[in-house]
């Protein structure tokens, strides 16, 4: 009965334009039921849906921008985002993106770079290599982005280990892709008023997993995003991606 309703109030949202953009926030997009994961044939309906649909898909960089501008954020406008750096992200969203023309941001625990974290079921998820990510920054669709060194909560930190987290992640992805990286995306999206002005002091960009639209009166570091996971259908996702996730 929830889902149900919850149809029929993104049905009736996918009917209007809002201002502001939204930021999709991705994880894995695989063959796998783990709750993270879009499957690959969903996640190509959903760009071409946004393609067909005329949405502005811009990069993550363009729309804080906009931000810090203060300038009007047309209708229908996205951004997508991907959190924790999965090596399907490289196998099946990078193809997925060149061919509708796309850009994204990943955001990646530098600690797991071509580590694997075992799953129930004997299944695992495996974390992108170095070579993906150089491969994948030289489309020039991917943007990267930290999600902290360790993968911790970063608001269980004392601030010398906060500051490090941070730093040490801006580091290797900058060595990596010969990039200033100037985004974050809080893990778990666990922060405190401490966290953010630690944060403030690395980057630029800062993402947060509070659901919602983003307009050009609101701070770039303290970006709204709206999961799609495998629990959303493409009812709900219409909905979500003109006003955001319910």
């Amino acid at each position: 009965m929830k889902n149900f309703l919850k149809n029929i109030i993104y049905f009736i949202l996918s009917l209007f334009n809002y201002d502001g953009a939204v930021i999709l926030m991705y994880h894995s997009v695989a063959e796998n039921d783990e709750f993270p994961t879009v499957k690959p044939a969903n996640f190509e309906k959903q760009l071409k849906y946004l393609k067909d649909n005329k949405f502005q898909v811009i990069k993550l960089s363009e729309l804080a921008e906009l931000i810090n501008g203060r300038r009007k954020i047309a209708p229908k406008t996205v951004c997508l985002t991907f959190d924790d750096g999965y090596r399907d992200n490289f196998l099946n969203v990078l193809p997925r993106l060149n061919k509708f023309n796309f850009p994204a941001t990943i955001f990646v625990s530098t600690a797991l770079i071509s580590t694997k974290k075992a799953l129930k079921h004997g299944k695992e998820f495996i974390y992108l290599k170095e070579q993906d990510i150089k491969e994948m920054r030289a489309s020039n669709l991917v943007d990267f982005g930290s999600h902290s060194h360790n993968h911790v909560k970063l608001s269980n930190l004392a601030r010398p280990q906060l500051k490090q987290e941070l730093e040490t992640s801006k580091e290797i992805l900058s060595q990596l892709t010969g990039r200033d990286i100037i985004s974050l995306s809080y893990p778990s999206g666990r922060h405190t008023r401490e966290t953010e002005e630690a944060a403030k002091n690395v980057f630029k960009i800062i993402c947060t997993v509070e659901p919602g639209r983003v307009n050009e009166n609101g701070h770039s570091w303290r970006l709204k995003r709206n999961s799609i996971d495998s629990q959303v259908n493409f009812t709900q996702f219409k909905g979500i991606v003109k006003f955001g996730r319910i």
